[in-house]
């Protein structure tokens, strides 16, 4: 684009919509995942990589993934173990554990699929019963 940013990979996924609280790279629109302005049970998959460690709640964002997806939905969430790196940016404010990740998710009611801890990320694949 004439900006330099990137646009959401729409041949291989047509429905990809990118969110961020600013513009950026593979952003289609800007809102805070406090308050998601999507339906209920907008999406068959959510995807959360290396984002909730920049959040001031995320307890109060894995409540509105949850609520976005459909029943039946998933959820491809990657955040920064405690084994990670310090702060990358101005608002870095957490590090997790698989006990906090299964927390998150468990707090909302989603499945666990699989959660792994990989270098120093931990990964989880969840579902919406």
């Amino acid at each position: 684009t004439k900006d330099g940013l990137q646009k959401a990979p729409t041949e291989r996924f047509p429905e990809y919509i990118g969110i961020d609280i600013v513009k950026g790279n593979l952003v289609d629109r800007i809102m805070n995942a406090h308050d998601m302005r999507f339906e209920d049970g907008s999406f068959d998959v959510v995807v959360s990589t290396s984002a909730l460690e920049h959040d001031t709640d995320p307890f109060v964002t894995m409540a509105e993934i949850r609520r976005v997806m459909k029943v039946g939905g998933w959820l491809f969430l990657t955040v920064p173990g405690w084994k990670g790196c310090g702060p990358h940016c101005e608002q870095d404010y957490w590090r997790f554990l698989e006990d906090g990740v299964r927390l998150l998710m468990g707090n909302v009611g989603l499945q666990i699929i699989e959660l792994i801890e990989v270098e120093n990320d931990v990964m989880a694949l969840g579902r919406k019963r």
